[in-house]
């Protein structure tokens, strides 16, 4: 080591002590620039720790207006800040900005265009400080956007730029910044040496955005459009303005919520790009992806890729966003997978795979865009199993989801929103379509009907499926190819092989505007085995005879839009008959048919069932009519039924109105060909009216009618509903119509009937006439038409001439004795609910003046008949049936049995009891059941019920019959100027019991027709009564007790040949007849007439078991009188009497008593028939020859007055009358005193 002189080293001491020194000096200087640095340091650290905390600590509210200010000139809008503005820069550059709002544009439906609860901006430090822009995170609180697009065409997200601006300002229009790395853009107007060094923009990187309860509320006023995006919830980074840009979250668009997943790669000048996209929703587990390429962005964008949808449940993905309830089969997982290449001109779609379920298909399609776009698709489908797709059950519509409650506002945050609103703060956010203002002076421009389809769009569609199972059938090669131009389409050919090898083509044009589309083509198909094609519809056929339903030809022209379907031209025929005409439904509120059709032929018995054919015409059931009145209220009057037992009104389907034309040549029913059928009539709100409803001829018969028809819908009325009818040969109709007629109806019966019907179909008025075998009904009243038995109340009358003639037509063997007169009578008629009134009852009946009234009340166990009825003259004899009344022989049939069978027989057995004749009492039964089958109440009144010239005048009855049993209260008349009355009762249960009381006063039988006598009234009573079923049987059984007063009878009366006298009476008046015969020689020696004198007879008598017991029969003959004891066997019809005669006491007795040739007293014997008995006297009683000769002397002796007075003594063939009993004595007597 070389050391220099004078130098100091270590080992010097010098050294040790030098360097010390400076030690001390250095450390002395270190702690002083130590100080120095330390108090720099601090102060620079103040001063940057000021820069950076300082702006914590001011109150940057204070610069909000000038912070909304030039916000509002960048935009062009009212900024608006209504919270509080915070800015920090430690530990780095952090921003919040509260309740920030954007002001809409002029005219928006709100007036803020933004409203933000919060914003906050936080920015790395380093990297700004180098000058580039990092921002590490922006967070957006409740962002509530409104994206509109007024009715004038104006969008509220075009910002306008102030006219103030600066030269340079960004505008509204804000374009993506260049890549860092890119050159700076030169400026031609600049010269080279000027021209700064290129620089790019500040690089701006945006690592994650934050969107918390988003809104999005898109509106376009021009088309009506508005769809919401709500709950967006989102994580968004990019690396750049130009990205790479990834986004993820969630957000509901309309309610339905959806998950996303986004990347977009960065948009480099020139350079494609990757875009891919994933899309899912809970709904139906629906997802969609896209993966392509964005290519030539800024020039001439082009995307390439491919699409793929998918869904689980394809009816659920769809009620995501509709309600409404589904077919079944769309509840199937279903894909749809497409390559797409797309860009501004044109658009392909290949390899496209659609799948729902088990069922495929494939397509492509062809779009070229601009001026006059371009589509062009194919769909080809393999086999649709259609049976199972409607065999799966319907997808029910969802519930629309419940809106949710928004929070309650408190007062605090009401009252900060009310002012950052100012008059708007009472407005609704975000506002309904209902609030949408227009931009004032503005007006929506009236947008002129759109064509179906774009005016300037050309598109050509063919779809076709291979097969489609239906109903268990196979639809064969159906296609539908159609051609797009002009706004309309042009359907080349819709085409399908249907089961059954029948074919349907459908062609035409479809056209008109959006609102109103039209189709206008022609429809043709062919069935040569339509049973097969109908049997596949599901459609019964094995009722229709094989004959039927055979083939089927169409074609016509066809006519649709939403409104209507219409069917012109047509040309139908179904096996032999055709169809042509037009025929056409309207759809509305109330659908209409049109239809004006010609049918040449029709034949129904190849189409009807042979039940078809059935037709009954049931007969009155008694039975039925008292089930449905059974139904009703007790005792119920017919015309005050309630009127919910009526008919109700028309089963009705939905409401419809038609016009119909219908015209049939020849319909064939029955084996009979109806010709010219005719229908024509219109049916419009619920009235119809019938034009024409006619056939010409049906069987030789014809019908017309018209009228109308109104509220059918409710309570149908008729208004001026008139027919007219006819049948020249009833037979001939009933054979076509496979009907019996009426027993007794002569087939050959001609009906006419016209009428005219009024008011309600439950109610209606008629007024009908018809004619038919010589008779005229007319019947004018209410019908009333219950759902069981119908009721009808009105008038009723009946005319004709020949009344027999109707009968004898109607199959009555019925031929009167007599010429029976006209008939015209009427009645006010109640029919219904099994009772039958006839009310006010007049007129003639066969020439019978009748009146009154009958009541029939069929509703309980037996028919219930009440009658009050008054008559003129009634001839019995003429309505006799003629055949039998000629072998009537009243000798031998008991007169006072005759009316009683006749009255209890069945109405059709009348006339053959009455005219029966038969020597001995009848063994058959009597037919009384019929008085168990009914009740009856009968009051009868009559001028006179003549019988051979026997009129029973002055006629009272008064009948019953309840439960079996005959009563007549009341038998009164009046006969040959006597009175003759009838009391009793038939008891018909079991054993035909009767109880009767007869009573005569004072009836003259000389005034009995055929009689021949002078003289002769009857007295009779009696209480009779009989058990037993036969007429035999009954007087056998004969009881009771009575009397018999004859008074001035001419003995040469025949009972037999007077009806009245009965089989009681009889037997006395012919005693004495026989008597008057035996006695003749001597009578006739006294008056020199044999038989005459005059007769008073008084018989009592009793009956026992049909035996008539006199006991004893008084007679006076004037000359002689007598008595007589005997019986009446009624059964056998024989007479056993016995008796004796004397000369009668008195003047002239006495002078008689003194001839000794004239016996005083004779006996005598009545024995044999009761009708001719043989009467027998002593033969001492008989004057011997020559007698009559001192008789006659004597009698010349005799005074002239007692000559005048006893009847034949003057020996005139006709005697005097006798007179009363007192004058004969005073007469008697003093002749004799003047003799003297």
């Amino acid at each position: 080591m070389i050391r220099r002189p004078g130098s100091l080293h270590p080992g010097d001491g010098r050294w040790r002590g030098h360097h010390a020194g400076r030690a001390a000096r250095l450390r002395i200087e270190d702690k002083a620039l130590k100080k120095i640095l330390i108090g720099i340091g601090g102060l620079v650290v103040l001063v940057i720790a000021a820069a950076l905390i300082a702006p914590s600590f001011v109150d940057w509210n204070q610069y909000k207006d000038q912070i909304t200010a030039e916000a509002g000139r960048a935009t062009g809008r009212d900024v608006t800040i209504g919270g509080d503005i915070q800015l920090s820069v430690l530990p780095s550059p952090v921003l919040v900005v509260n309740d920030l709002s954007i002001a809409n544009i002029d005219g928006g439906s709100e007036p803020q265009m933004l409203r933000l609860q919060a914003a906050e901006v936080n920015i790395a430090l380093w990297p700004l400080l180098t000058g580039r822009v990092e921002v590490r995170s922006v967070s957006l609180v409740e962002p509530d956007i409104i994206l509109e697009i007024l009715a004038d065409g104006r969008r509220n997200w075009d910002f306008a730029v102030p006219e103030d601006r600066p030269n340079g300002a960004p505008g509204a229009v804000i374009d993506l910044p260049p890549r860092p790395d890119a050159p700076a853009e030169e400026s031609p107007d600049q010269p080279d040496a000027e021209r700064p060094a290129a620089a790019a923009p500040a690089a701006v990187q945006l690592d994650a955005i934050s969107i918390e309860r988003g809104r999005v509320l898109y509106r376009d006023a021009t088309t009506g459009q508005e769809m919401v995006f709500s709950s967006v919830n989102a994580d968004v980074s990019a690396g750049s303005l130009r990205g790479p840009l990834d986004a993820r979250g969630s957000m509901e668009i309309e309610g339905v919520p959806l998950t996303f997943d986004v990347a977009i790669g960065a948009v480099e000048t020139g350079e494609p790009f990757a875009v891919r996209a994933d899309l899912g929703s809970d709904a139906g587990a629906s997802r969609l992806r896209v993966r392509g390429l964005v290519e030539d962005w800024e020039a001439a964008p082009r995307f390439s890729g491919r699409i793929e949808t998918a869904a689980d449940d394809l009816a659920a993905a769809i009620q995501a966003v509709a309600v409404a309830p589904l077919p079944g089969f769309l509840a199937q997982p279903s894909t749809l997978d497409f390559d797409l290449v797309a860009s501004q001109t044109e658009a392909t779609v290949g390899a496209m795979t659609m799948r729902l379920g088990g069922t495929s298909a494939e397509g492509a399609a062809m779009m070229l865009f601009g001026d006059e776009p371009e589509v062009v698709a194919q769909l080809v489908a393999g086999r649709i199993d259609l049976d199972a797709w409607l065999a799966m059950p319907a997808v029910p519509g969802r519930e629309p989801a419940a809106e949710a409650e928004e929070p309650a506002q408190t007062d605090a945050e009401a009252a900060a929103e009310a002012a950052a609103n100012g008059d708007n703060a009472d407005r609704s956010w975000p506002p309904s379509p209902a609030d949408v203002k227009p931009q004032p002076g503005a007006e929506a421009p009236v947008a002129a009907a759109a064509t179906l389809l774009p005016a300037d769009l050309r598109a050509a569609l063919a779809l076709s499926v291979e097969a489609i199972t239906y109903r268990d059938g196979v639809i064969r090669e159906a296609a539908i190819a159609a051609d797009a131009a002009g706004g309309t389409v042009t359907v080349t050919r819709a085409a399908a092989l249907l089961p059954g090898g029948a074919d349907a083509n459908l062609t035409g044009v479809l056209g008109g505007t959006a609102d109103d589309p039209r189709f206008d083509g022609r429809l043709q198909a062919d069935a040569p085995d339509l049973r097969a094609v109908l049997e596949w519809l599901g459609l019964e056929t094995d009722d229709v005879p094989n004959d039927g339903l055979r083939t089927l030809s169409l074609s016509t022209g066809v006519v649709a839009t939403p409104a209507s379907i219409r069917a012109s031209d047509a040309d139908v025929r179904v096996d032999g008959s055709r169809v042509q005409g037009d025929f056409g439904i309207t759809f509305a509120d109330r659908p209409r048919i049109d239809a004006d059709l010609d049918i040449d032929r029709l034949n129904l018995d190849a189409y009807l069932p042979e039940t078809a054919h059935e037709i009954e015409i049931p007969a009155p059931n008694l039975g039925a009519a008292r089930e449905a009145a059974g139904q009703t209220s007790e005792n119920a009057d017919p015309r005050q039924r309630n009127n919910d037992e009526t008919v109700a009104p028309m089963a009705q389907p939905a409401p419809v109105d038609a016009d119909v034309k219908l015209r049939i040549t020849e319909l064939g029913w029955r084996n009979t060909a109806a010709k010219g059928v005719r229908i024509d009539g219109r049916l419009a709100d619920g009235v119809l009216t019938l034009r024409e409803a006619r056939v010409d001829d049906f069987a030789g018969a014809s019908a017309t009618m018209s009228g109308t028809f109104r509220e059918l819908e409710t309570d149908p009325i008729m208004q001026g509903v008139e027919f007219q009818a006819r049948a020249p040969n009833l037979s001939r109709l009933a054979r076509s119509l496979d009907v019996m007629l009426p027993a007794g109806v002569p087939g050959d019966t001609a009906v006419a009937a016209s009428g005219r019907v009024e008011g309600t179909t439950a109610r209606p008025k008629v007024d009908v006439t018809v004619n038919a075998l010589g008779a005229e009904v007319t019947v004018t009243g209410d019908l009333t038409l219950p759902a069981g038995d119908p009721l009808y109340d009105g008038r009723l009358r009946l005319v004709s001439d020949d009344i027999v003639g109707v009968l004898t037509r109607l199959g009555v063997d019925y031929r009167p004795s007599g010429r029976l007169g006209g008939t015209d009578v009427s009645a006010h008629v109640t029919l219904g609910g099994g009772k039958l009134s006839l009310s006010d009852l007049d007129g003639q009946l066969a020439g019978i003046a009748v009146g009154g009234s009958m009541d029939v009340d069929a509703t309980g166990d037996r028919p219930v008949v009440t009658a009050d009825l008054a008559t003129g003259r009634v001839v019995i004899d003429d309505l006799l049936p003629a055949a039998r009344s000629a072998g009537l022989d009243w000798r031998i049939v008991p007169a006072s049995w005759m009316p009683l069978p006749s009255a209890l027989e069945p109405p059709a057995r009348a006339g053959m009891l009455l005219a029966r004749v038969d020597p001995r009492w009848p063994d058959e039964p009597l037919a009384l059941s019929a008085l168990r089958d009914f009740d009856a109440t009968l009051a009868l009144r009559s001028e006179s019920l003549v019988h051979s010239q026997y009129a029973l005048e002055q006629v009272d009855a008064s009948l019953a019959v309840a439960s079996g049993v005959l009563t007549w209260e009341r038998l009164n008349g009046t006969l040959f100027g006597g009175s003759v009355g009838s009391t009793g009762r038939l008891d018909a249960v079991d054993v035909p019991v009767i109880e009767a009381t007869v009573q005569m006063e004072g009836v003259d039988l000389s005034r009995a027709p055929g009689a021949g006598i002078s003289g002769g009234r009857l007295w009779f009573n009696a209480d009779l009564g009989a058990e037993g079923r036969s007429p035999a049987d009954l007087i056998s059984a004969l009881d009771g007790s009575g009397a018999i007063t004859l008074r001035g009878l001419d003995p040469g009366f025949d009972a037999t040949q007077v009806p009245v006298a009965g089989p009681i009476i009889a037997p006395v008046i012919e005693l004495a007849r026989g008597i008057n015969r035996a006695l003749g020689p001597l009578l006739g020696a006294l008056s020199g007439r044999a038989g005459s004198g005059l007769a008073d007879i008084s018989a009592p008598f009793t009956v026992a078991n049909g035996v008539v017991t006199f006991d004893p029969a008084r007679l006076d003959g004037g000359l002689y009188q007598g008595q007589a004891r005997g019986t009446a066997d009624l059964p056998a019809w024989r007479l056993d009497m016995t008796g004796e005669i004397s000369l009668a006491a008195g003047p002239l007795g006495d002078l008689l008593s003194g001839i000794r040739e004239l016996p005083s007293r004779c006996d005598f014997t009545a024995s044999g028939r009761l009708d001719s008995p043989d009467i027998r006297l002593d033969s001492g009683c008989i004057p011997a020859p020559g007698t009559g000769n001192g008789i006659g002397d004597l009698l010349e002796r005799v005074p002239e007055e007692l000559r005048r007075v006893i009847p034949g003594l003057d020996g005139s063939e006709e005697p005097a009358r006798p007179s009363e009993p007192e004058r004969v004595i005073r007469d008697l007597f003093r002749g004799l005193i003047d003799r003297r």
